[in-house]
This record gives structure tokens, sequence and C-alpha cells, in this order.
């Protein structure tokens, strides 16, 4: 059950629907202008009004949600879609006999805060070129498509933002992870963008589409986040989420060709040594990595492992299960 502006309705949850839907009239629900083509389960294509953003909460967790619902009388029940799913954090976990059941994640804090600021700080990133090497990475060779390398000028920066990255360039240039670089065919511009609160300074985002356009891409292997809490197995209660900080700049770039990485920054020409944020394989050498370092490591207490990227779920039956293999599993990540 969850409340539509105020009024508590009954939902199937639909991880094949894209959208919500609402047949049950409901007051305050205005409608819009827009129109969103609905398949219906027999196949056929019809239009739909959409509704103004409508206030939603799930009264289990008070988790809140504002957005568009398709408004169809026609539909026989009122459908929870994939829209709603993610913002209430709602997974469907199937059963060992076939029975599927809704559980909400909830994020715990006080006392797990206190307990892991008690932990090794040796496991926690300090700043954006505090950075680790996976051990065994193969340096990612670049393979291109031709003969073409792409040089595109760095169009001029507001001086806020010139300012706001050079401390990050600085400390990146001293961790190894860009170098100097004086005769790269390649360059594509920067475009600082600042930080939005409460965090302060500014990130470094390279446009890097056309390098990606000129290079053969390997087959994509990343996971569908739906699909992988799908996966979650039916016991779980107690779960860690660990977030593998400046996670890309882990894996080294083979200095043949780390040229294709270069920009140009107050007139001098950088280029990354390790695989950069924007480019279209980083998440895709990121996971096979991953999941091969992982194929190493087997949780103490049986936890569940699932890997999305830089990001880690550990699904445990117990709390004292949780904890243990999350400090052997951060122990594990450390070395």
């Amino acid at each position: 059950m969850t409340t539509v502006e105020g009024v508590l309705l009954w939902f199937l949850v639909d991880t094949g629907a894209g959208k919500t839907v609402v047949k049950d009239a409901v007051p305050h629900i205005r409608k819009s202008t827009n129109t969103k083509g609905v398949r219906s389960a027999n196949g056929v294509v019809n239009k739909a009004r959409l509704s103004e953003d409508v206030n939603i909460i799930d009264p289990v967790s008070g988790l809140r949600a504002k957005t568009q619902v398709i408004l169809s009388p026609q539909c026989p029940v009122n459908l929870l879609g994939r829209d709603l799913i993610s913002q209430l954090r709602i997974a469907l976990l199937p059963g060992k006999k076939g029975q599927i059941k809704i559980q909400r994640l909830f994020i715990l804090t006080g006392k797990e805060e206190e307990r892991l600021s008690a932990l090794s700080p040796k496991w926690w990133s300090e700043g954006p070129a505090d950075v680790g090497l996976i051990k065994g990475a193969e340096p990612v060779k670049i393979r291109p498509k031709s003969d073409y390398r792409p040089h595109q000028r760095q169009y001029p920066l507001k001086p806020d933002a010139q300012e706001g990255i050079k401390p990050v360039l600085q400390s990146l240039l001293k961790a190894g992870v860009i170098r100097e670089s004086n005769d790269s065919p390649v360059n594509t511009p920067l475009f600082p963008v600042k930080k939005a609160p409460p965090s302060n300074g500014w990130r470094i985002v390279q446009d890097l589409q056309a390098v990606n356009a000129a290079v053969i891409q390997r087959a994509p292997i990343v996971p569908d986040p739906s699909t992988l809490l799908n996966d979650i197995r039916s016991d779980g209660k107690l779960f860690s989420v660990i977030d593998i900080s400046n996670a890309f700049f882990s894996i080294p770039v083979h200095p043949d060709s780390q040229f294709w990485f270069a920009f140009t920054f107050q007139g001098k020409q950088y280029t990354w040594t390790r695989l950069p944020q924007g480019y279209c394989e980083s998440p895709t050498i990121f996971s096979q990595v991953m999941s091969s370092c992982m194929s190493k490591f087997n949780t103490p207490k049986g936890s569940q492992i699932l890997l999305y990227v830089d990001d880690i779920l550990l699904v445990s039956d117990t709390e004292e299960h949780c904890w243990i293999d999350t400090i052997a599993l951060l122990e594990f990540l450390a070395n």
C-alpha cells in the first residue's frame, strides 16, 4: 500500500512497467497535457494521459517521491512501476518455494556510524587523489578503429573554474594519476563542474566523446541494477554497501595508449595514466577486473556479495554475520 496525494491505495508491484499507473480516482491529482504510449498485456498500444507531479509516500519506510504517473481507468489494477520501485527502495525477493516477497531497503544510522568510525582509517578515501591500484590488473590498451586521432582545442575556462580545478590537478599529478605530455596527437577539452551543495570544490570532467567514437569498444558486461536486486537472496535481512572511491583510477593505462586521454590546461598538456571517467570502456573494464578479484574472496559467514561497477552490496542473514563479513571484505579490498 502507498499513499498518493494523501489517499491510501493498493498497488501491484510490476517490474515490467516502466511507469507507475493509477486507475483509481484520487482527489487533488491534476491531469497534464502530456500523453504516453502504453502497451497492454495483449500488445495493443494506446495513448494515456499523464498527471502533473504527484506526492507519493511509502507508509512503511516513510520514503517520499514526487513524479508524474499514468492515469488509466481502463487498467485492471494500480501498477507500481520501476520508476517508484527504485525511488521507494523496494526489492522483490524470490523465496525458496517460488513465492515473491516484497522487501524495503532501509539505511541504518547512529550506532552503526560509531562502529564504522572505529575501523581502520586505511580503508577510507581522503580525496580525489587518494587512489588504489588493483594488484594484477593488466594495463589497458586502446584499440583504434583507424589512423584517425581526434584533436580538439581547449575552449576558454572561467577564472573561478581554473582556480577550482588547479589543486585537483596538482594532487592527481602528485599521485601519478596524470602526467605531463608534450607530444600527444590526441587532445580533448576539459569542462570543470562545480560540485552541488553541501559538497565544496570542483570536479574535473573531460569530453571524451571524440575518443569514444574513434576506438573499438569491448562488449559491455555491466549488469542491470534491477536484475541485481532480484538476485538478493530471500533470507537477507542486513545489508552493507561499499562504494569504491575513485574506482577507475585503480586500473592502469598502458604507456603506449596513454596519449589517447590527453588534455590541455593553462597551456600545458597532460594525460591520464589511469583509466579516466568518461571513457566508454571504463565501466566494462573495471567490472571485469573487479569480478575477477572478487572471485578470490569468500565471506567467512556466508554473506552474499553483489557487484555493480564500483558498488558492492553485501547481504547477510544476521547483524553479527553482516559485521564480520563486512570487515573481512574491507580488509580484502585494502590489501
